[in-house]
């Protein structure tokens, strides 16, 4: 095993790594990357820009505008009331079920 210095932190590292494992030098030189015929077709981008903005929009969401658009400020409350909604709703759940465990723990310890 022989080992070589890293030029970054100038600790000694094992010959065969390909980083070293104090800073994350890489003793490796970077590949050139060619890309495929697939991402080098415009349909697949228009394809994928679709499907985000259908996901979006299934959201709510829409990137064109920023966040603190004035049009969009009636939506934040509706958003928060929304979600106090589904923690009121869980928190039930959760006392619901606290409730009939115990119920059940009464009726089996008898």
């Amino acid at each position: 095993m022989s080992l070589k210095q890293c030029v970054k932190c100038g600790q000694m590292v094992d010959e065969v790594k390909a980083f070293c494992p104090y800073c994350s030098h890489s003793f490796e030189p970077e590949r050139e990357r060619n890309a495929s015929e697939f991402e080098m077709t415009s349909d697949t981008d228009s394809f994928t820009q679709s499907f985000l903005n259908r996901v979006l929009s299934e959201m709510d969401l829409n990137i064109s505008e920023a966040p603190d658009a004035p049009g969009r400020s009636a939506s934040a409350p509706r958003r928060a009331s929304r979600r106090r909604r589904l923690i009121l709703i869980g928190a039930i759940f959760v006392f619901l079920f606290v409730v009939v465990i115990a119920i059940i723990l009464f009726l089996v310890l008898r």
